[in-house]
């Protein structure tokens, strides 16, 4: 069906705004993703492509892995998601430094996924980008 086909193109990251720390007017946005669902972003330093038990994509993180907010966002109805990079306090407060490089990935439930109903899949990641810091 045209409904459970929506759900099997990978979820799209992508970084809006200014990467200038002071400014912390950097904006991860994502599309694609199942509604409603609680969903995670996730930093590193470096890159990989790490299976994920449980998960329709790759991880493509390298260890370690932070998250970047205290709390789990929720997907809007619509399957998007946006929330604001804490540069300045958060989780990675002091580690973001001009001229880095991060690499950023979201996590999320995906309960309708066709691995779901097939293999006990329950989650996916979504594309990964890479943000410099300046």
């Amino acid at each position: 069906s045209a409904a459970s086909d929506v759900y099997k193109r990978q979820a799209e990251l992508f970084a809006i705004g200014s990467p200038d720390i002071e400014r912390e007017r950097l904006i991860l946005t994502g599309r694609g993703f199942p509604p409603r669902q609680p969903a995670m972003l996730l930093a590193s330093e470096s890159g990989a492509t790490v299976p994920l038990p449980g998960s329709t994509q790759p991880l493509c993180l390298g260890a370690p892995v932070y998250r970047l907010l205290a709390t789990t966002t929720q997907t809007r109805p619509d399957g998007s998601f946006a929330a604001l990079l804490p540069t300045l306090q958060g989780p990675l407060a002091g580690a973001l430094m001009a001229g880095d490089a991060w690499h950023v990935q979201a996590w999320f439930r995906d309960p309708v996924s066709a691995g779901a109903r097939d293999t006990g899949t329950s989650s996916s990641t979504s594309s990964s980008v890479i943000v410099f810091l300046q």
